[in-house]
């Protein structure tokens, strides 16, 4: 199954539940329990942004390590410790994240911003 189909069947599969284009979507996720088909952090995220449209928001936690004396926590450099998903959505041109130093959350959309407190 090319990438194509595969973006396809996520996003039919995130039509079964209810996900609809310009919904706000909190995807808190686990890329290992998505199974060995081929997938890639980039298509699983283009299929979730495909699925809400660009009218959409998508949203993701991306907890950070806080703990040592030498932390300096920084939205645009500090990984994520939440798994692959959120760390590449993070990294994607256009992402946003809150200031929160061990709780933040990356978003990208319309909607991103005020969500993310960052008006």
């Amino acid at each position: 199954m090319g990438k194509t189909n595969i973006t396809e069947q996520i996003v039919s599969d995130l039509r079964k539940l209810e996900i609809a284009p310009d919904d706000i979507i909190l995807v808190h996720s686990s890329f290992k329990s998505l199974g060995d088909y081929g997938l890639t952090p980039e298509i699983v995220i283009n299929a979730l942004l495909a699925a809400i449209g660009e009218n959409g928001t998508l949203l993701m936690p991306a907890l950070s390590n806080t703990e040592g004396p030498d932390h300096i926590f920084n939205a645009l450099d500090t990984p994520t410790y939440v798994g692959a998903l959120p760390e590449y959505f993070r990294q994607r041109k256009g992402t946003m994240r809150s200031v929160h130093p061990s709780h933040s959350v990356c978003g990208l959309g319309p909607k991103a911003k005020e969500l993310l407190g960052l008006t």
